[in-house]
């Protein structure tokens, strides 16, 4: 590895697809530059990254946020139902009434 760059660990989940990869990419890179990479676009083509959320360890960022070494840059789904709903479905218990 040169000294202007640095290693990203990418991680992207959808419903049947789990994408969990390390690049080296130059430093001073931000996601946007990151995720228009043909290689990375080639391989998250499950995923769309303008209408997915991005996050570094957890946390929602901008496409503008420049990436440091080992950051893991997080793909999220999005969501289709609340959670709550989704698991009241699953075991048949209606939401009470107040």
């Amino acid at each position: 590895m040169k000294e202007n760059e640095i290693i990203i660990k990418l991680l992207a989940l959808d419903k049947n697809k789990i994408f969990h990869e390390n690049f080296i990419v130059k430093k001073n890179t931000t996601i946007q530059m990151l995720l228009s990479q043909n290689e990375i676009k080639k391989k998250l083509s499950f995923l769309s990254p303008s209408k997915n959320k991005i996050g570094v360890y957890g946390k929602i960022v901008s496409k503008d946020y420049i990436l440091k070494n080992n950051d893991r840059v997080e793909m999220y789904e999005s969501i289709d139902m609340d959670p709550k709903t989704r698991r009241r479905q699953l075991t048949g218990i209606k939401k009470k009434s107040k």
